[in-house]
């Protein structure tokens, strides 16, 4: 008799794919399709794989100081079968002369079950068998040793795709070992990621010039840093590493504009916010970490600009239920990025946004889709999951209730999205004073006293849209200065309080262009919303203890935290 959470799941992806277009598919495709099951038959003996397994990467686990150039495992020989089954065809293919090696050199690095890189064309031509089986030669197998729930990286994966970033498709394989005619010993379940190579980039159309131009592979504590270029892990570069040396030197030297002439700033955005959503810790903006850097850059002459972009992988420590999503700024990049009055809106508008488009995705769909073919390639006793395959239920409702407690993370965190204001004299109230924000006459400074009828409490939203279509960013920012109806002033960011905190005064002055007169809106729960300096990270506080200069309580610029007392509601 049949688990009912199997049935439930086998029903979930029968509703999912008869609700999508009927299309033929390549191999490839169909090789990460939830309804193609492989199995990777190793053909060797005991002993080969013993060596393979217990092999230690070359200057030893976890020495990130290791030379780049010198490769950390070695390629063994072998032969292999892949077994497809697809609409109920199976097909079994002989690969003679393979090459098999061991992959990880730190956190998932394991002895029972390795890590494994797959090439079926490493010693002997297998192109055209591989290409009509699977759609390709690589085969990177991950033992899933930090993820105890198994379905993270797949789910991590799926999430930077729809945020549009370039990111690995992604399975589940069974792997088996085999010596001459006896039958196959289960050596484990493993994620199937989809190799980073040439191939990858040029399965995407819409990334241009792979020929002419460079991958990197990011490992802690690498960065746009002169220390990195002695040990940048190149895996392909048509420049000799001069994009990425061009790229430092930008960081370094002219960091005003660095950003501006070294990435894909949409993209990087999107990355970042990815991460953030995803409380990847051990990610590039995070831990400088398991990334690969891409840059195509237009061929000939000498680089005056380059468009590095990222790509994800290691995504095996992802969508922690105990915590909160945060920026990090390990990178450089970060640090810059925030500096940046521009890029810290747009990092804002795309974690507020975020929320609906990972909605749209149906995330908790995507990784039931997977439960059936993990029941299916599931046989045996797994080193790290055991052999009850009815565990694939449990660890993928851990996941599912992840995702979904990550969508309600980022936006208790960082709101809903930006509001767009009309243009209609309001009163700018705080829900939990339930007072009102009001010109201070004497000295300019903002305060808060009791809601009325007086000029002064009457604010108007002026649209003040910027530009930033030179960096690649096709939307202006919605920014406003907030006139006071009583007056010719406008509001604005004003000086440091003088006990040095990280609190700023909100300050009455003639209404001009300056940027810290510009504000923004994040929506946050019901009517409210934070508002926002467009050149502080920073939103107005109804305050309990700062006050103005003559004693009042003051309304003043403080750290975005989504409390009661730095909403706003409009009246």
């Amino acid at each position: 008799m049949k688990h009912p959470l199997y049935l439930l799941f086998c029903t979930v992806v029968a509703i999912f794919y008869m609700s999508s277009p009927v299309r033929a598919q390549t191999a490839f495709e169909r090789l990460f399709d939830p309804r193609s099951t492989l199995s990777v038959i190793l053909e060797m003996p005991q002993a080969t794989w013993t060596q393979v397994a217990a092999e230690q990467p070359v200057g030893g686990p976890c020495n990130f100081a290791q030379s780049p150039s010198i490769d950390r495992y070695m390629w063994h020989t072998t032969n292999v079968t892949l077994i497809t089954e697809w609409e109920k065809i199976t097909t079994p293919q002989l690969y003679q002369n393979a090459g098999i090696k061991k992959k990880s050199f730190c956190g998932s690095l394991d002895s029972t079950k390795p890590s494994l890189s797959i090439d079926l064309s490493q010693f002997q031509n297998n192109d055209v068998l591989a290409d009509n089986q699977v759609g390709t030669t690589h085969l990177s197998l991950e033992n899933s040793k930090q993820d105890p729930d198994l379905f993270r990286q797949c789910t991590g994966y799926y999430v930077f795709r729809t945020m549009g970033i370039p990111a690995p498709m992604c399975t589940f394989a069974g792997v088996y070992r085999r010596t001459g005619n006896s039958p196959p010993v289960f050596l484990g379940l493993y994620v199937l990621t989809e190799a980073v190579k040439k191939e990858f980039f040029r399965r995407r159309p819409a990334i241009e010039n792979v020929p002419s131009g460079s991958l990197y592979e990011f490992e802690a504590p690498d960065d746009f840093t002169n220390a990195t270029i002695s040990q940048l892990m190149v895996e392909w570069s048509a420049t000799t590493n001069q994009d990425f040396v061009f790229a430092v030197g930008q960081v370094q030297n002219l960091p005003a504009t660095a950003l501006a002439k070294t990435l894909d700033l949409p993209s990087f955005i999107d990355y970042w916010a990815t991460e953030i959503f995803l409380k990847n810790g051990d990610g590039f903006l995070s831990n400088r970490n398991n990334v690969f850097v891409f840059d195509d850059p237009q061929p000939g002459g000498q680089i005056q600009r380059t468009r590095f972009r990222f790509v994800p992988h290691g995504l095996d420590q992802i969508l922690a239920t105990g915590t909160k999503p945060s920026i990090s700024t390990t990178s450089v990049l970060a640090q810059l990025a925030l500096k940046d009055n521009g890029l810290r809106y747009q990092l804002t508008g795309t974690l507020g946004a975020m929320e609906a488009r990972i909605d749209s995705a149906d995330v908790p769909g995507y990784i039931n889709s997977y439960v059936p073919l993990v029941l299916r390639v599931w046989r045996g006793l797994d080193p790290f999951f055991g052999a009850d395959h009815n565990k694939t239920m449990q660890m993928a409702e851990t996941v599912r209730l992840a995702a979904e407690q990550a969508v309600v993370d980022i936006s208790t965190v960082f709101g809903h999205g930006l509001v767009t204001q009309p243009n209609t004299p309001i009163r700018l109230a705080g829900p939990y004073h339930k007072e009102c924000a009001t010109r201070v006459n004497t000295n300019g400074e903002l305060r808060r006293e009791a809601c009325g009828t007086q000029p002064g409490q009457q604010w108007t939203f002026e649209s003040t849209p910027q530009s930033m279509g030179s960096s690649g960013f096709s939307q202006p920012l919605k920014t406003y200065r907030l006139r006071n109806q009583s007056t010719s002033d406008c509001l604005s960011a004003g000086a440091q309080f003088t006990d040095l905190s990280d609190r700023y005064q909100l300050v009455m002055l003639p209404c001009s262009q300056s940027a810290s007169q510009q504000f923004f809106l994040v929506r946050r729960e019901g009517a409210s919303f934070e508002l926002r300096s467009f050149v502080r990270n920073s939103c107005a506080h109804f305050s309990d203890s700062a006050l103005t200069t003559d004693g009042r309580p003051a309304i003043y610029l403080g750290p975005c935290v989504g409390e009661a007392k730095n909403l706003i509601v409009t009246e």
